[in-house]
């Protein structure tokens, strides 16, 4: 069972919310821009902006494109805040090779 006082959202903020925070926080975890990440995806910056914005919903085929490319499962970009479970692991990948 996930604690939720650690890993997860509050239940009252809508998923494309979530999505969006957990979104942005990967990208910028990984040093790419929006640009780099649109182009990744196979779309324009503005409609991913609008992804990480909040001001578009993401549809299923983007879901799972996306959750493969961070290489993490749709249910965690989907439900969890991520901040609390992956900022640090990957500040420290990050440093790790820049070394």
């Amino acid at each position: 069972m996930v604690n939720k006082t650690n890993s997860s959202i509050s239940a009252n903020i809508p998923v494309h919310e979530r999505i969006a925070h957990n979104l942005r926080l990967l990208r910028v975890c990984q040093q790419l821009s929006q640009k780099q990440l649109a182009e990744a995806a196979n779309m324009s910056r503005s409609c991913y902006a609008a992804l990480e914005n909040g001001s578009r919903q993401a549809d299923v085929n983007t879901i799972l494109l996306l959750s493969d490319f961070y290489g993490i499962s749709t249910d965690r970009l989907l439900k969890e805040d991520l901040g609390n479970i992956y900022y640090r692991l990957l500040q420290e990948e990050t440093a790790h090779h820049r070394r």
